[in-house]
């Protein structure tokens, strides 16, 4: 009886060792199952991109130029997929410049629109209207807040003939300085970027001496004031770190106006008033990554 209590008892622990083994295993091989999924769910992730651009161009430093698809990065390295199926690591300290879907959309023959960043930007162009033309240009800085938006500020000029009907025999050349801030909208995002662009601030004058025609007498003075400039454009992708860019724009421009000047009969005109100066603007951009 002994024996066969002792039989049992051993043969219930062989038991219970399979089953507690085999419970073991079960739960190894799904932690093991689970781990598989997270790494396979990770590559998934990294590889489902929701990027405008899926292209990336690496130049490294002994001058080569990469383009490919972007496949993924980290803190050490960028990997991109050759046209040629190749896979290729390199390392970000061999690279000297990186444009990538985080910072920049990439286009065909390694063209790429900056999306990030700090840049430069200068233009020159001329103003027009029915009433007087003149040049104009500016240079500040902006910063882009992704794809969309583009943030600006700076400082310009802008020279038209302002008439009055007053000055029978001049139109006088003023020359305003705007300081402004203002916003950019991107609307597409091919190799031509369609944007609508806006400007906002104040704009002083320096009045010239002697401004009116000696001979008559006449003046015409006038002041600062409120400078608004909405418009329209396109830029255009580039290799290198310039961006060409042409926009039409609408300048609006508030001044106050003072006159002195005689009629036909020698008889003095003067008067006091404000006006906004109105003008088509054209203007040749170029913005520096």
């Amino acid at each position: 009886m002994f024996r066969k209590n002792i039989l049992l008892l051993l043969l219930t622990l062989f038991v219970s060792g399979e089953v507690f083994s085999q419970k073991n295993n079960s739960v190894f091989s799904k932690k093991k199952t689970k781990e598989r999924t997270s790494q396979s769910t990770t590559n998934k992730v990294s590889k489902d991109k929701k990027y405008i651009s899926n292209k990336a161009r690496l130049d490294t430093e002994d001058g080569s130029i990469f383009i490919g698809e972007y496949i993924e990065e980290n803190d050490n390295s960028i990997t991109l997929k050759l046209l040629t199926d190749d896979i290729i690591t390199f390392d970000k300290e061999n690279i000297n410049k990186a444009r990538t879907p985080l910072n920049s959309i990439v286009l065909n023959k390694g063209r790429f629109h900056r999306t990030s960043g700090l840049f430069l930007h200068y233009n020159i162009g001329f103003n027009g209207g029915e009433s007087g033309a003149g040049f104009m240009g500016d240079i500040g800085l902006g910063y882009r807040l992704g794809h969309r938006i583009d943030l600006q500020a700076g400082i310009g000029f802008l020279g038209t003939t302002v008439s009055n009907p007053f000055l029978q025999w001049n139109s006088p050349y003023r020359t305003f300085y705007p300081l402004y801030a203002g916003a950019r909208y991107n609307f597409t995002n091919g190799s031509c970027r369609i944007f609508a662009t806006g400007k906002a601030g104040y704009s002083n004058v320096l009045n010239p001496d002697g401004n009116g025609w000696a001979w008559r007498g006449d003046t015409f003075e006038v002041s600062g004031g409120a400078y608004f400039e909405p418009g329209v454009g396109v830029a255009f992708a580039g290799k290198r770190a310039g961006r060409t860019e042409i926009s039409l724009t609408q300048i609006f421009q508030y001044s106050d106006i003072s006159f002195e000047s005689r009629d036909d009969f020698n008889n003095l005109i003067s008067g006091q008033g404000n006006m906004w100066i109105r003008r088509i603007g054209l203007r040749l951009t170029t913005t520096i990554n």
